[in-house]
């Protein structure tokens, strides 16, 4: 009667707040995401922090949930699985931020590097050939420049498009058509200093190309990493989350119903009670 009625409020009461928590809980891991594509997109500084405050919220909440539902077997099991994905969704940000902060570090230090001493050298070696009127050498030389600025071309381009073909092509013209260009100067150089400034190309190369490889070993590591943020853990974090959301909703409507039911049959004793009493009032004065 009246007793049950006050529990199946309180119940409700308590099944609309863990609904809400679930909604908050499903609103901050949007948050949570978004930033993580923002991040992939700008890698900037204020994506990561956004990242980490929504979340640590995220994290909060779930905190708030385990606790909240620790009598419900189905949300606690759908908890325990948001809370495990969540960390691993943490985690792998933090190695994309690293991958991203070492392949900076190889293009600004190593890439960029060898890329200018290698264009130098070869310049050098231009500039002589051409002042000591060596037709031969200064054709092969202008020949292999321009190889190596077509690799370089393809280097950049595959380091704003991260496609495979763009990488695939640099190598082939440093790695492969390029060293043929440097053996064919080397048959018809005949200054020793244009000699030494070839060997000392090559090794340079051999740098350059080795820099281009380990950045490209990085970015594959960072793009496997993304594919599972964002088409696995972020999908199935965000399924866990709308599941729990709405098996709550639910079980509030279904309360919600029993209650106002419950409601309306204690109205209905109340009111029969009431006018028993009227009437033996009246009986009693007759």
């Amino acid at each position: 009667g009246i007793g049950s009625s006050g529990t199946g409020f309180s119940d409700y009461r308590g099944l609309a707040n863990d609904s809400n928590l679930a909604r908050n809980l499903q609103t901050n891991m949007i948050g949570t995401r978004m930033q993580v594509k923002d991040f992939i997109i700008s890698k900037s500084d204020k994506d990561i922090r956004q990242f980490q405050e929504y979340g640590d919220a995220t994290s909060v909440l779930v905190d708030r949930a385990k606790l909240a539902l620790i009598d419900d077997p189905k949300g606690t099991q759908l908890i325990s699985t948001i809370e495990s994905e969540l960390g691993a969704y943490k985690k792998d940000f933090g190695d994309i931020i690293r991958l991203n902060e070492e392949r900076e570090d190889e293009v600004k230090n190593r890439l960029y590097v060898q890329a200018i001493k290698t264009r130098e050298i070869m310049g050098s070696i231009i500039n002589r050939s051409y002042g000591e009127k060596e037709i031969t050498s200064t054709f092969l030389s202008d020949v292999a420049q321009k190889r190596l600025i077509l690799g370089r071309l393809y280097v950049v381009k595959y380091l704003q498009s991260s496609d495979d073909a763009d990488y695939h092509r640099a190598i082939l013209e440093l790695s492969t058509k390029l060293p043929k260009d440097v053996i064919a100067l080397e048959a018809v150089l005949s200054n020793a200093k244009s000699s030494d400034e070839l060997r000392e190309f090559s090794n340079e190369l051999d740098l350059y190309v080795n820099s281009v490889k380990a950045t490209y070993e990085l970015i594959l590591e960072s793009d496997d990493i993304i594919d599972v943020m964002l088409d696995e853990r972020g999908p199935l974090i965000a399924e866990k989350t709308d599941t729990l959301k709405e098996s709550l909703k639910d079980s509030q409507a279904l309360l919600g119903k029993a209650v106002q039911s419950n409601n309306q049959t204690t109205e209905s004793i109340v009111t029969w009670v009431s006018l028993v009493a009227v009437l033996l009032g009246i009986a009693t004065v007759i």
